[in-house]
């Protein structure tokens, strides 16, 4: 049987997926995100869509992962021309798809597109604890560590990507 990972979609993200990705998002709180987050994954989703602008001379990029046509997870990245720069957004798999393969799958998609388009981009993140060692097995190296910064024994973990 061909693991899950294969059988995924990856698809720009459209408003026809924004509920599947605050259910995602949503399945991830509070362990991986802090509630304030919510309205804040809200806000990236009504930017990309084309409601607020919150990134001025910014490209924003977006992706969702479907099986069997449901959103089972979702990421991006946002690109800085001024400083050549790419960092990813918000990435994310359903709670009960972890393990999957899937996340990786996501990610290997998202890093292919900005070497695609922004060969020259240094690539950068930031995450918790609690993801930090997913990106480390992906080539991302630990920049700064911040204790507590996104809440209360949430620390914020400033990533680089090393390119093979």
């Amino acid at each position: 049987m061909p693991e899950i990972s294969s059988q995924i979609s990856i698809l720009p993200y459209g408003p026809l997926y924004r509920q599947g990705c605050l259910n995602a998002f949503e399945s991830n709180t509070p362990k991986y995100f802090t509630w304030n987050e919510v309205g804040q994954f809200n806000q990236w989703l009504d930017h990309l869509e084309g409601k607020c602008q919150l990134y001025d001379g910014e490209d924003s990029h977006y992706f969702v992962a479907l099986l069997h046509n449901q959103v089972v997870g979702c990421g991006g990245f946002g690109y800085s021309p001024e400083k050549d720069q790419a960092t990813l957004a918000w990435g994310l798999i359903h709670n009960s798809n972890h393990k999957q393969h899937i996340g990786s799958a996501l990610l290997s998609y998202r890093l292919n597109r900005i070497g695609e388009m922004y060969p020259t981009a240094v690539v950068l993140l930031d995450t918790t604890q609690f993801s930090y060692p997913f990106f480390q097995r992906h080539g991302f190296v630990i920049e700064k560590i911040t204790k507590d910064s996104y809440a209360p024994g949430m620390d914020r973990y400033d990533m680089k990507w090393e390119k093979k």
